[in-house]
């Protein structure tokens, strides 16, 4: 058998007992007064011996190698799935911010839009003319100022489609202004859908309320421009009341 091969436990102990045989041979011709010792056998249980001890060493190593791996193998597999762990709720904790972050955190423009930028483009309105809309319309070419202007529409708030898109629309026009505009243009007045501020009207109502729809949207616009004749016509009756009250002689 070569010295390369791995013995089995069963062979190691055959071997062992072989060698112990010879020297109990060797022994007993010394006991029995033989005079003589048999050096060949000694030399040749003395090989047999250490061969036998450095297989069994053999075997012995092998099996710790491998028992030592296994443990690593294992060690490491637990390291793996408590990093896992570890990654599944570090995971969950950034999904459960994300659904959690109010709207002022949610929308996020721009690194730089500042406050201040968004009040001064906030000074052009509410437009009572065509010559300001006109102005505004090409203001919004330059996409910074469409930038902050939808910004600032967005911080006006509203929880639902309808009273968000009020409060922006009450923002940018008077009803005075208003009054003169449909969505189509139908009944002889001019266009809303056409102009670049009906866009950022709608782009600031779907950042605020983010599960509305475009039609949504519209309709609400459509709605509100309806009723701005009503509206304006109310408001020119309220100022005449309170001028016509304030222009009553005083009584002695």
């Amino acid at each position: 058998m070569s010295s390369d091969r791995s013995l089995s436990s069963y062979e190691l102990d055959e071997k062992l007992e072989n060698s112990k045989n010879i020297f109990n041979n060797v022994n007993n011709e010394h006991d029995n007064g033989s005079g003589a010792v048999n050096y060949t056998s000694i030399i040749k249980s003395k090989r047999v011996f250490e061969h036998s001890t450095y297989e069994t060493t053999k075997l012995e190593n092998i099996k710790r190698i491998k028992k030592a791996d296994s443990l690593t193998n294992a060690d490491f597999k637990n390291l793996v799935l408590r990093q896992l762990a570890v990654i599944k709720v570090n995971v969950k904790k950034l999904d459960d911010r994300v659904k959690n972050l109010s709207f002022s955190n949610s929308v996020i423009l721009t690194s730089s839009v500042e406050d201040s930028n968004l009040n001064n483009v906030m000074g052009e309105f509410p437009m009572n003319t065509e010559e300001a809309l006109m102005k505004v319309e090409l203001l919004l070419i330059d996409k910074t100022y469409k930038l902050n202007l939808t910004a600032a529409l967005t911080k006006l708030g509203g929880s639902k489609t309808n009273e968000a898109t009020k409060f922006i629309l009450r923002k940018l026009f008077t009803d005075k202004l208003a009054m003169t505009y449909s969505w189509c243009g139908g009944k002889g007045k001019r266009v809303m859908s056409s102009l670049a501020v009906s866009r950022v009207i709608i782009d600031s109502v779907f950042k605020i309320v983010k599960t509305t729809t475009e039609t949504e949207i519209i309709g609400s616009i459509k709605n509100w421009l309806r009723h701005a004749k009503t509206r304006n016509e109310n408001c020119e009756k309220r100022c005449a009341d309170s001028t016509e009250q304030i222009s009553l002689p005083i009584n002695e």
